[in-house]
C-alpha cells in the first residue's frame, strides 16, 4: 500500500484525524516509514530587510515553539 507517510500536522482537528489514520495503517504495516512534520504561522512574527530579505527574530521564535510545546 504506501511506504512512506509524511503526516503535517499543526495541532487543529483536522490534523488529529490524519494522525489517528496514520496510526491505522502502520498498525496495518509495521513498515511504514513516517516523517512527522509540525506546522506553526510566523506570519506575523518575521521582519523584512530592505533588500526584501526575510528576518526572524530568534527569541520570538524559541518563545513560540516553548509555547507550542507546553
Amino acid at each position: 500500500m504506501f511506504k512512506k507517510i509524511l503526516l503535517a500536522t499543526d495541532g487543529s482537528e483536522n490534523a488529529l484525524k490524519a494522525a489517528r489514520y496514520t496510526c491505522h495503517l502502520m498498525k496495518l504495516d509495521p513498515q511504514i516509514e513516517t516523517t512527522v512534520l509540525y506546522v506553526f504561522d510566523l506570519s506575523h512574527q518575521y521582519f523584512l530587510g530592505s533588500d526584501g530579505a526575510v528576518f526572524f527574530d530568534p527569541d520570538v521564535l524559541r518563545d513560540k515553539m516553548n509555547e507550542i510545546a507546553d
